[in-house]
């Protein structure tokens, strides 16, 4: 009896593309996003080098790139999805990225009152963001301590941005594992900001919000999550690029200049969750 051939597994195309530094920073809630609805997706990470002697910083990688996206979105930066069903129109701008990805994927508002309220939402974390990049990006190394002590002191003080979450999650009056009854936009880039809060407070030997870690548990255990959860972009990419004090390197740790790095090792990668 002749052996028969083995069929191919067909190649999926893929429906986004997704683009940012070769960290986590905006790009993980839009990765994450993408992932948890099971779409199709590449993700280009652009690297940034750094000069052993000099310490200087290389983002050639993304000038070419751009010169050519500029052509098609002006307003052209990173993060930016470029959607393959829709003619290959370029978003630009990390909100816009994020909520226009939600309607795509079915994970927008549901309402008039709803789509205020994760636009809100998505603000009140990019101030929590805000203040972790001024943090992670400015001040000594041998200050980080101090000045990690106070940024979270401030952000879990009385009216606190912290505080602020906290009182919307017990305000809710459901138990789903999200911020509002069903998953949107605002969840994933919570999560993110949750996860840099929680390992630099615990590098600290410092307690974080207890309802806000009960929330990213719950969130992280969907198991639409999995995927990327095991994927190296969240365990093998760093929160910073090289030259920040905290999360350049994977695990919260500080990038030694020369230091052998894997997590670039891919300018592009197609995940078929």
């Amino acid at each position: 009896m002749s052996e028969q051939p083995t069929a191919k597994r067909a190649r999926v195309e893929p429906e986004f593309s997704i683009a940012y530094w070769s960290i986590r920073g905006l790009g993980a809630p839009l990765r994450m996003m993408a992932m948890y609805a099971k779409r199709p997706v590449t993700i280009v990470n652009y690297d940034v080098k750094m000069d052993v002697d000099s310490g200087k910083l290389d983002a050639s990688a993304w000038h070419g790139p751009k010169k050519e996206l500029k052509k098609k979105n002006a307003f052209i930066n990173l993060p930016h999805l470029t959607d393959h069903a829709r003619d290959d129109m370029v978003v630009s701008q990390t909100n816009a990225c994020l909520t226009y990805l939600a309607r795509r994927l079915g994970l927008g508002g549901r309402s008039e009152a709803d789509v205020v309220l994760i636009d809100t939402l998505l603000c009140e974390v990019m101030d929590l963001r805000n203040k972790m990049i001024r943090f992670a990006y400015n001040g000594a190394l041998e200050d980080l301590e101090k000045d990690g002590r106070t940024l979270l002191e401030e952000v879990m003080a009385k009216n606190g941005i912290a505080q602020k979450f906290e009182l919307f999650l017990a305000s809710r009056k459901h138990s789903a594992p999200c911020l509002l009854s069903y998953v949107t936009a605002a969840d994933f880039h919570l999560w993110e900001m949750i996860d840099q809060y929680r390992t630099l407070a615990a590098q600290l030997g410092v307690d974080f919000s207890p309802s806000l870690l009960a929330w990213w548990q719950k969130f992280a255990d969907l198991e639409e999550n999995q995927a990327y959860l095991d994927s190296h972009l969240h365990n093998g990419l760093p929160f910073n690029n090289k030259s920040a004090r905290f999360g350049s390197a994977p695990g919260g740790k500080t990038f030694q200049r020369g230091q052998a790095y894997q997590w670039a090792s891919k300018e592009s990668e197609q995940f078929n969750c």
